[in-house]
């Protein structure tokens, strides 16, 4: 048993570790399993530049949604970058909109990335945004701003697998 306490500031006592979660309503003892506050599915994320996007063979996406934070976890291989046009590169259709606040922001991990242009040996960024489903890349310049990849300029064949977690409106 141990205490904790809940949004409204009540404090609880002797609440079983259990897997459950004690919620006091008007005196009456109830448990919610965990699992009822969580959802997982599968999605398709698209790659290109928000019209035009690549030829895919490998197009999965994972999420884990816990309460207001998500974690995603996905995978992207391309044959082809067919017409894609001098314009950002992100990777667009996540499961849910980002939280919408101006000073929000959401960093990807990735796990493996070939055929991104990363201007030259320069670190890879996926970025993304407040009130966004899409991750836009860049890469990091030596003291100065980050440079938005552009979807034209991706090698014709690549592999993104990423992994990023962000709150939720």
């Amino acid at each position: 048993m141990a205490d904790a306490k809940v949004s409204d500031g009540t404090q609880l006592t002797n609440m079983p570790l259990t897997g459950k979660i004690y919620v006091d309503d008007s005196g009456v003892d109830k448990y919610v399993n965990f699992d009822d506050l969580t959802e997982t599915g599968t999605f398709t994320p698209r790659i290109g530049d928000g019209t035009n996007n690549y030829t895919t063979t490998i197009s999965d996406g994972y999420y884990t949604r816990v309460g207001k934070q998500v974690t995603v976890y996905l995978r992207l291989d391309w044959t082809s970058i067919g017409s894609a046009a001098s314009t950002a590169l992100y990777i667009d259709d996540l499961p849910y909109v980002s939280h919408n606040s101006a000073t929000y922001r959401a960093a990807a991990s990735f796990s493996y990335i070939a055929g991104v242009d990363n201007g030259g040996g320069n670190q890879i960024l996926g970025h993304l945004n407040y009130n966004a489903d899409r991750i836009n890349f860049y890469y990091v310049n030596d003291n100065a701003a980050a440079t938005a990849i552009l979807a034209d300029t991706s090698s014709a064949t690549g592999n993104i697998q990423l992994t990023i977690s962000y709150q939720v409106a």
